[in-house]
C-alpha cells in the first residue's frame, strides 16, 4: 500500500502510473496491476518529504521539503541528488517545471534554480534582484514559450522567453 497517508501532490505520467509525493516518500500506482509501491529514505532519496515531480525521458526528479534534488534513472535504477554545493539556490524544493533544455527548480524562501539539461549543471539562479516578485516560490509551469511561477507573497509572474521578458500579476490585475 501507500507509505503515508499525507498525500502532497500527485503526478500523472502516462496510461500506466500514477505517482504520489508523500510525507513517507515517494509512491507510485501501477493502475494495470492494481498495486503499490514506494521509494523512500533507505532506497536513495535523501528525504522522504517529497514535496514536488516532474519526469523528462528517462530521469523523474525528485524534490524534497529540506534535502535538495533526487534524479532517478530509470535505465540504471539509480539515484544523484543535488544540493547547494553543486550550485542549487536552496535545499527546500517547493516546484519542478522542465523544458525542452532546462529544468527550474522553485524554493521556499531563495527564488528559482535553472539546470541545463545538455551540460547536466546548474546555470542561473534568479531572486528578487533578479526581477521576481518574490522568493517564496510555491509553483512552476510551463505554457509554450511562457514560463508560469506562483509565489506566497508576490502574486503571479509569466516569463515570456521570446523577447526575455517578466509580466506581474497581482489582486490590482484580477487575481483573488
Amino acid at each position: 500500500g501507500i507509505s503515508e497517508d499525507l498525500i502532497r501532490l500527485t503526478l500523472t505520467v502516462d496510461q500506466d502510473y500514477v505517482w504520489f509525493g508523500t510525507d513517507g516518500g515517494l509512491n507510485r500506482y501501477d493502475k494495470n496491476l492494481d498495486s503499490w509501491a514506494a521509494r523512500t529514505k533507505k532506497d536513495g532519496l535523501t528525504e522522504d518529504r517529497v514535496s514536488a515531480i516532474t519526469i523528462t525521458g528517462d530521469y523523474m526528479w525528485v524534490g524534497t521539503d529540506y534535502s535538495g534534488v533526487n534524479r532517478y534513472d530509470k535505465t540504471t535504477d539509480s539515484w544523484n541528488t543535488y544540493s547547494k554545493k553543486d550550485g542549487l539556490i536552496d535545499s527546500s524544493i517547493t516546484s519542478i517545471a522542465a523544458t525542452d533544455k532546462f529544468i527550474r527548480f522553485g524554493t521556499k524562501k531563495s527564488g528559482i534554480s535553472l539546470y541545463d539539461r545538455t551540460n547536466q549543471t546548474f546555470v542561473k539562479n534568479y531572486t528578487k534582484t533578479d526581477l521576481l516578485s518574490s522568493n517564496d516560490i510555491r509553483a512552476i509551469t510551463v505554457d509554450g514559450s511562457h514560463i508560469w511561477i506562483g509565489s506566497a507573497n508576490g502574486g503571479v509572474q509569466r516569463y515570456i522567453n521570446a523577447v526575455d521578458t517578466w509580466v506581474k500579476y497581482t489582486q490590482n490585475d484580477g487575481l483573488s
